[in-house]
């Protein structure tokens, strides 16, 4: 009973009402299997199968199922009916069943799955069986119908006719495909395979037999089959009966014979019938490189044909030309040779630039193309140049000209008109050739060179040696090289020179650009002797010539002065490639002092660079009457312990001496430093001529002038 009650509001009283509601428990749904058999299971594409589907309930209190039954193939066929459908007949008390057609109308993969789907009823739930059935391919039958004429003689044809029928039961499928015929004996056939045509499957070939011998041949036709059909092969005999045949002579030739590898020939073949009463050979030819052409009448006892070849290796190729024979005429053979020589490629030179000085280079490049006629190949392989050695030939893929080039690089090393071949080593293709060219060579362009000469010492008395060295430079504007070999020396006055050669080799020096060389010189009279260095010049430099005016005087010249020299550093301790200014003090210590003139010579052992390069300063009156100074900049390029050696050259009436300085290169300066302060020439202080050295960590970092001042202050 379900009862609704309104509950009141403001406006409205309570209501209700009841129904009564019949409740029944429901029917238990009845489980079913279902299982299907095709009879027969292993059929043929287009014979039909009957499935039967059956379909039990298998619950407690069975009953007879009703309803339909669904059936579907995985493969290609058709129901019958084609709603493919069937309504369950009952037998028995808990079993249905009901039947259609099936039928396949391709292999597939010769199993076809058939599924029989019962949809249930008011009280049977559905189910599925499923069943197979083996597809096959339909029989035939191939049968060789007729060959017409059955009996022929050699050279002579029949028309043999194939018929393909399907042999199987069902509805019947007319076959399609080819029919390919073979023959138990010697013989050519003619449109084998054949292709049945759509409407009786029959198909035709030509047989033609050959040999000399009478015979009975077998001819087979042989069905490939197709989706729906097997093979199956026929038979028919053909008598083969022998005429006699008119001889034949075949000759050949080639035009143009000889040729060249790649060269097309034409090689005719011609078929003479040798009898009396001669006829036109009919038929073909076939050439040993595989061609065959077919003959062409050119009177009554004689035919022709031609092909074409293009030699691919030097040498004498054999052309053999096979006649085949016709129904009247027997086979012949006939030989012939075609002279196949190497292609001729052409060389050609060419140097860039074409006109060149001695010693300067020139790119010589070799081009060598294959121009024959015909098939043109890319030449591989060596060329060898003379002057120049020998390149591998390369062929650029750019390049659409069948040639291929390589280069080398020649300098001549005389003037005019320089010859230069290429000589190419030919391959397996190509004869070798030459080609050559010239090269113009003028005169080299050799940078200007200056020779100075000095003399030292540069006032000399009669029989005492002087060293005169010459100083050659490359005075060129840019690309000035350090010049070589040798300088002669001449005087215009009498005197010797050592070695008696009179020439020096130059040597290197530290300023790049310029080279030096000495010899001895003594005069043995009085005068001016004008002595000259001439320089003769090598491969790239010029020669040039310079002079020096030695004055010789009869008795000894006036002692020189004793010097001193002194090297200082400021800073006396520096960072590596940082520069120092260092200064030469060169002082007169004679009894009679004057102040040294000339230059000072600064050296190391170490590695660094001096300003100006030469490491040479010119001397300049310091502040007392007998000493001079001169300095240059020095930048160590390592740490460590670098000597800087200062050397005075002297002067007419100073002597040489050279002192030194040793400059601490440091990376970083790091740690507790020690400060030194030294004194030197303290016994001038009056004069102003003492010097107080700073050191720092036993390393001079300045050397200033000292005085009783100095000494006494507190500046230091």
């Amino acid at each position: 009973m379900i009862t609704a009650t309104y509950v009141t509001d403001t406006s409205h009283t309570a209501s209700s009402d009841a129904f009564s509601l019949a409740v029944t428990m429901p029917v238990q749904a009845h489980q079913t299997s279902t299982s299907i058999s095709c009879v027969p299971n292993t059929v043929v594409i287009n014979q039909v199968t009957s499935c039967t589907a059956t379909v039990t309930d298998t619950s407690v209190a069975p009953t007879n199922p009703t309803g339909n039954v669904s059936f579907s193939s995985d493969s290609t066929g058709s129901f019958i009916p084609d709603t493919a459908n069937c309504t369950l007949t009952p037998f028995g008390a808990n079993v249905a069943s009901c039947s259609i057609s099936y039928v396949p109308s391709a292999v597939g993969t010769g199993t076809h799955t058939i599924s029989a789907t019962y949809s249930g009823d008011s009280s049977q739930v559905s189910s599925l069986g499923q069943t197979t059935v083996t597809v096959n391919k339909r029989a035939t039958s191939t049968t060789i119908t007729s060959c017409a004429p059955a009996s022929i003689n050699f050279g002579s044809a029949t028309l043999c006719t194939a018929l393909v029928n399907d042999t199987d039961i069902g509805i019947g499928i007319i076959p399609t495909g080819t029919v390919a015929f073979t023959s138990s004996g010697p013989g050519t056939f003619i449109g084998s395979p054949c292709t049945v045509s759509q409407q009786v499957a029959t198909c035709q070939v030509t047989y033609t037999p050959t040999g000399t011998t009478a015979r009975t041949d077998t001819i087979t036709a042989i069905y490939s089959g197709d989706a729906s059909h097997d093979t199956s092969t026929g038979t028919f005999p053909v008598n083969v009966e022998t005429i006699p045949l008119d001889t034949t002579t075949t000759t050949v030739s080639c035009t143009p014979n000889p040729v060249t590898i790649g060269q097309l020939s034409t090689c005719t073949a011609t078929v003479t019938d040798t009898v009396t009463a001669p006829t036109t050979p009919t038929g073909t030819v076939s050439f040993t490189a595989g061609d065959v052409c077919t003959l062409a009448g050119v009177n009554a006892s004689s035919a022709t044909c031609s092909i074409s070849t293009v030699p691919v290796a030097s040498g004498t190729i054999a052309v053999s030309a096979l006649y085949s024979g016709d129904p009247t005429h027997s086979t012949s053979i006939g030989n012939t040779g075609l002279a196949t020589s190497l292609r001729v490629p052409t060389v050609t030179v060419a140097c860039a630039p074409a006109s060149v000085a001695v010693n300067q280079a020139t790119t010589c490049t070799v081009t060598v193309a294959d121009e024959a006629i015909g098939t043109a190949s890319i030449p591989t392989g060596t060329v060898t140049f003379a002057p120049g050695g020998t390149c591998t030939l390369s062929h650029s893929s750019s390049d659409p000209n069948p040639e291929s080039t390589c280069t080398v690089t020649i300098t001549p090393t005389a003037t005019g008109q320089l010859s230069v071949s290429a000589k190419y080593s030919g391959d397996s293709i190509h004869f070798g050739s030459q080609g050559s060219t010239t090269v113009n060579v003028t005169p080299a362009i050799l940078n200007s060179t200056s020779t100075s000469i000095s003399c030292i010492p540069n006032n000399a008395t009669v029989s005492s040696l002087t060293t005169c060295t010459a100083t050659v430079t490359d005075t060129s504007s840019s690309g000035a090289t350090t010049p070589t070999g040798t300088v002669g020396f001449t005087t215009n006055s009498t005197g010797t020179f050592a070695p008696t050669s009179t020439t020096c080799t130059l040597a290197a020096g530290s300023t790049a650009a310029t080279t030096s060389c000495s010899v001895s010189y003594t005069p043995t009279v009085a005068g001016h002797h004008l002595i000259t260095g001439s320089y003769s010049g090598d491969p790239t430099h010029s020669g040039s010539t310079g002079s020096f005016n030695l004055a010789v005087s009869s008795t000894a010249p006036p002692s020189l002065h004793s010097t001193k020299t002194l090297v200082s550093c400021s800073q006396g301790s520096v960072l590596v490639n940082a520069p120092t200014t260092c200064t030469a003090k060169v002082t007169d210590n004679s009894t009679s002092p004057t102040v040294p003139t000339g230059t000072v010579t600064f050296t190391t052992n170490a590695a660094g660079t001096f300003s100006p390069a030469s490491a040479t300063c010119t001397l300049v009156a310091g502040n007392a009457p007998k000493i001079a100074t001169c300095s240059v900049s020095y930048s160590p390029t390592v740490t460590g312990k670098q000597p800087i050696t200062g050397s005075y050259n002297g002067d007419s009436s100073h002597a040489k001496s050279s002192g030194g300085f040793t400059v601490n290169v440091r990376s970083t300066l790091s740690g507790s430093v020690l400060l030194t302060f030294n004194g030197y020439d303290l016994g001038n202080i009056d004069n102003g001529l003492s010097q107080l050295a700073v050191l720092v960590n036993g390393q001079l970092a300045m050397d200033v002038p000292a005085s009783l001042d100095h000494l006494t202050g507190t500046e230091f």
